[in-house]
């Protein structure tokens, strides 16, 4: 029965009135809102502008954030470097009273080395402790090796006046010698 036979019968609106089934489903059929329409009356009845129904945004925000930490997690590492071996770099130390002057270095069990008055000195790197170095997706962030980390001290009267890694001792200039001239001021 169509909505117009049943208003000729006087039937609608009236509780025990059936209608057929396809009829009853068309009837209690809301209209999906989360399916954008071209337009209020598009010609094919309930054709989509979009294949998928809109929102769903929490799905999508929640992807992306795992998607992201995944990969932050994976590409974050520290590595232990290898060991290194002794060494020596020859320094030259600048300053008003070099004999006030001793150098230690840090994580090393020798005792600190008194400056002469000439200033120059020979220093002994041995084997010392290693730390980790931070890496992002196989770059290094932050190094952590011997070379970079601020060991070697400058102390007077108990104070550490200057520390300097070995890679800065070695952008020092040199002399005809190869003693790396370190000013203390």
């Amino acid at each position: 029965m169509t909505e117009s036979q049943c208003a000729a019968l006087g039937q609608v609106g009236k509780v025990g009135v059936e209608l057929p089934f396809d009829q009853q489903l068309w009837r209690k059929a809301s209209p999906n809102t989360r399916v954008q329409r071209t337009r209020p009356s598009a010609s094919p009845p309930h054709s989509p502008l979009m294949r998928r129904p809109l929102g769903g945004t929490k799905v999508q925000y929640l992807t992306v954030a795992l998607l992201v930490a995944s990969l932050a997690l994976a590409g974050c590492s520290l590595a232990l470097p290898a060991y290194n071996e002794p060494f020596q770099e020859r320094i030259h130390v600048i300053t008003a009273s070099p004999e006030a002057l001793s150098i230690q270095i840090d994580g090393s069990s020798q005792q600190p080395i008194s400056v002469p008055i000439s200033g120059l000195t020979v220093l002994d790197v041995p084997v010392l402790p290693r730390e980790c170095s931070t890496y992002v997706f196989g770059l290094r962030i932050k190094d952590r090796s011997v070379k970079a980390r601020p060991i070697i001290q400058f102390v007077r009267n108990g104070q550490v006046v200057k520390a300097l890694s070995i890679n800065a001792i070695r952008r020092k200039p040199a002399d005809a010698s190869g003693y790396r001239e370190v000013r203390i001021g």
